[in-house]
């Protein structure tokens, strides 16, 4: 029974990070992109995985894991893309031919 209610803490978390990512493009001045969502998709579940292991570690409601989630996916994917763009940018400043 544990199992079931840490499995469906995690699937909830995912959800609630979803959700807050679909806020996010619905309020986006540029305006709804179905294919950056999609993209975009992947890295706010992945912060719903770690919001909800986090909650569970620290014994937190699901309340709170789901909101955490929900601001978490809300905000990190564009922060999440940016960093791997430097990344890639850096490497690609030294390469030689």
């Amino acid at each position: 029974m544990d199992q079931l209610k840490a499995l469906l803490g995690f699937v909830g978390a995912a959800v609630a990070a979803f959700i807050g990512l679909w806020a996010r493009h619905a309020t986006d001045p540029a305006g709804f992109n179905w294919r950056r969502l999609a993209i975009e998709t992947p890295v706010a579940i992945m912060c719903g995985i770690v919001a909800g292991a986090a909650g569970a570690f620290f014994e937190l409601g699901p309340i709170v894991i789901y909101g955490i989630a929900s601001a978490a996916a809300y905000i990190s994917p564009p922060v999440v893309f940016q960093i791997i763009r430097k990344k890639l940018e850096k490497s690609d400043d030294g390469k030689t031919d």
